[in-house]
Order: C-alpha cells, then structure tokens, then sequence
C-alpha cells in the first residue's frame, strides 16, 4: 500500500513538473509587437520593458528616414516581422508627417500583431516636451523668454508652431485606440513608485503586457522588472545591460502642477481638453 502511494504520488509529481516544464515552452516565444508614441509620453520606458519581458533589441523607426517617400506598406510590414525573426522589434512615434500612417495601417492590416503605445497626461506629456524643445520655442517667440512664457505659446496651437505639430500628433494618435490589437501603457502606471505612482498599478500593467505577448511571467523576474524598470541611472544600465535614453528627463508625474497656472489652465481646457479626456485623463 505504501509503494502504491509513493508510485502514486511520484506520477502527479512529474505530471505537474511536465506541465511547468511544457508551460515554459508554449510561453518563451513571445507574440510579435512593436511599439509607437506619442513624444515624450514614456518611449524610454515602454522599451525598456518590452526588453526586458522577451530580450528582444529594439529598432528605432527612424533608420527608414531615408526610405520614408519610397517605402510601401508591404515593405514596411516585411521589414516589422525581418526585425522579429531576429529578435528585435521597431518602435517609432505617431508622427502623421513621418512613420504614424505606416504604423497605423499596419495596425489595422495585421489584427495578430500586438501595438504597445504608450501615452501620459497630456499636461505633463507638455512640460517636459518644453524642456526638450526648448530652443525652438524660445525662437519662436523672438529669443529670451521664461519659462511661463513658452508654456502660453505652446498650450496656443493657434499661435505656435510647435503646439500646433504637437496637438496634430495627439489626434492622429487618438485612431490607434479604435483597434482591438493597439495596447496603451499609461506613463502613470508604469513609472510605479520611484516616479511618483504606485507599484499595484505597475505590476498590474506588467502583467497585463506579460499576457499580451503570451508569455509566462515568474513573480521573481516580475519583481526585478518592477525594482530596475524606472531610471535612467548608470547602476540601472549595468543591471539591464539596456542603453540610456538621451531624452529621459525625470519621468515624474504630476510635474504639471509646479508649472501651470490659471491662464494655462484656461488655454489647456480650450485647446487639449478633448484630447486629455479622450486619452482617459481628466481635466483636475
């Protein structure tokens, strides 16, 4: 009776293991993805991730700058799934006047493929596009001008070049949301607590990623992930051996409320507050 108890036993045993082992198997290849965005809406971020889930090197869209006028849409497709037969994927921003259409109509071309767009509180998604476009705002409006003044003439798309490119890309981004295989990554849950969030909403959207791409997700690499996905820090490169980001700022959220006031709030509910409503932000 004893021997058929232990026999018994050793069966299930390596029944479940087979199943574990067989489980690993089905997971360790993960769904095609790419990856858009919006400008300063958490690229850094969203890679990083997608890295560090499938260890595949990611691919900026803009090595196609020269073929822009001359590449179809057939070819951009076979160029998407050459970079995923080779473990890489290609990322790009929503730009409607660079590669935004040839990543929307793949989108809507290619139902089995997985589109990750990362978004972010338009307000703060503005700030830190200030900061990056500094120069070119600060031409604009004749040389010299603070800090409050660029945010004026940007948050007025009437008036500025800059916003005006800006707000064009915010609604060309809104048609990506229509389509069943589009996943958004909102910067707000992303960043977890080290860029001012909470980590219940990171690992709840890690998670969420894990299962788009099919893939089995243990809860000590969960773990990891959520410890090394925020910064841009040399201890964090070395840990992920992932490059820096040359655009990452702070990535702190809510940086808004340091920087606008009520004639900004006024311009931002006029002219964006279609767009944060749409993007699921509120106007508070």
């Amino acid at each position: 009776m004893f021997k058929f108890y232990c026999n018994t036993r050793l069966f299930f045993l390596a029944i479940f293991f087979s199943l574990i082992v067989f489980s690993k198997i089905v997971y360790s290849n993960p769904k095609d993805f790419c990856l858009i965005s919006m400008p300063k809406c958490g690229t850094h971020l969203g890679t990083k991730l997608l890295e560090m889930l499938t260890e595949r090197k990611k691919m900026p869209s803009s090595v196609l700058n020269n073929h822009l006028n001359t590449l179809s849409d057939q070819q951009f497709a076979l160029i998407i799934q050459n970079y995923n037969n080779q473990q890489a994927f290609i990322y790009g921003h929503t730009n409607p006047n660079a590669f935004g259409p040839f990543f929307l109509r793949y989108a809507y071309s290619q139902p089995g493929k997985i589109i990750f767009c990362s978004i972010r509180d338009l307000r703060d998604m503005l700030i830190s596009f200030i900061f990056h476009k500094e120069k070119n705002i600060k031409d604009e409006l004749g040389g010299e001008a603070t800090f409050d003044q660029m945010l004026t003439q940007v948050l007025n798309p009437t008036q500025s070049f800059c916003g005006k490119l800006i707000q064009e890309e915010a609604q060309f981004c809104l048609q990506f949301f229509q389509l069943p295989n589009v996943c958004t990554l909102p910067f707000e849950e992303l960043v977890g607590p080290k860029g001012g969030g909470n980590k219940k909403n990171q690992r709840q959207l890690i998670m969420k990623v894990a299962r788009k791409l099919n893939l089995f997700l243990p809860q000590d690499e969960l773990d990891y992930i959520c410890n090394h996905l925020f910064g841009n820090d040399k201890k964090d490169e070395e840990a992920n051996a992932l490059p820096r980001a040359g655009t990452f700022r702070s990535g702190q959220i809510g940086s808004w409320k340091k920087y606008f006031k009520s004639e900004h709030h006024k311009l931002f509910r006029e002219y964006w507050g279609s767009y944060q409503v749409a993007f699921g932000y509120t106007l508070e």
